[in-house]
């Protein structure tokens, strides 16, 4: 019995001897409040020319509720990297967090990663009848800007309002042109 006892302590030391540390550094950094607003604002898709109040009302921006939105660290949006926070947006478009100080890109869902764009490439890589074929260039560049910075930190006021604009059915793919015909709603007469 002491024999078994001996061995199993032994063991246990060699056991806690090999163990590394877990570095918890950002896990143990400051972070501060952090509140965001998403909104939509809507693009005028055709028809009548709007009027006046028809254009300030589709600008207006108004509140997105229960929407994803995508966190990367940095300025720019690299979707290479993995994304660093996703929230999801209450019920009148507000979310709040708390962020270690820097500087984090903000994204919807259309721009939230590699997989995102790929698809965009599938399914619009090649001109149809309808459609011109996407230009790359162009959508790197869609993609690596972000669609709001937040600088977070012990002097900013670490609060932000982020917009998303909803486009036209027929111009919803970005960096391509649709050349197709245009429903009799949206023709301009």
């Amino acid at each position: 019995m002491l024999k078994f006892i001996l061995v199993g302590t032994l063991g246990l030391l060699l056991a806690c001897s090999n163990s590394k540390e877990v570095d918890n550094s950002e896990n143990q950094a400051e972070k501060f409040h952090v509140e965001i607003l998403a909104t939509t604002t809507q693009a005028y898709c055709g028809g009548v020319s709007p009027t006046e109040e028809v254009l300030k009302e589709l600008n207006t921006p108004s509140p997105a509720p229960n929407v994803k939105l995508y966190l990367r660290k940095g300025d720019s949006n690299n979707i290479k990297n993995e994304i660093d926070y996703q929230l999801m947006t209450n019920d009148s478009g507000h979310v709040e967090t708390s962020l270690p100080e820097g500087t984090y890109s903000i994204v919807f869902e259309n721009k939230k990663d590699l997989s995102t764009y790929n698809d965009l490439l599938k399914r619009y890589g090649k001109e149809t009848s309808y459609q011109t074929a996407i230009d790359t260039n162009c959508l790197k560049q869609f993609f690596a800007k972000p669609n709001a910075v937040i600088v977070v930190g012990d002097k900013n006021e670490n609060a932000i309002s982020v917009n998303r604009k909803l486009p036209c059915q027929s111009t919803k793919v970005p960096c391509s042109r649709y050349k197709g015909e245009l429903p009799p709603s949206v023709k301009q007469k």
